[in-house]
């Protein structure tokens, strides 16, 4: 039985590729709300660890000088480039 997380995955890559198709066949810019698969590109996540890292840092040094505001916004960031 496929889990309801297993469900809504597959909708969000149905969902995906059917609005790159009706962009295709209109000859539209490609644009999506769901989700695409990718081959694996071990340089581009490379680049994305480089920039996790990077986010990283800034975070720890926003939060040693006191800027707990921005340093909300750059944790952030370092958790959306690590996943």
């Amino acid at each position: 039985m496929d889990s309801q997380a297993s469900k809504h995955l597959d909708w969000c890559l149905k969902k995906a590729g059917r609005e790159v198709e009706e962009c295709k066949a209109q000859k539209k810019k490609i644009r999506h709300r769901g989700l695409l698969k990718f081959e694996p590109d071990k340089k581009l996540a490379f680049g994305y660890l480089q920039k996790a890292r990077h986010n990283l840092e800034v975070f720890h040094l926003l939060r040693k000088n006191k800027f707990s505001d921005w340093s909300i916004t750059a944790g952030f960031y370092t958790i959306y480039r690590e996943f």
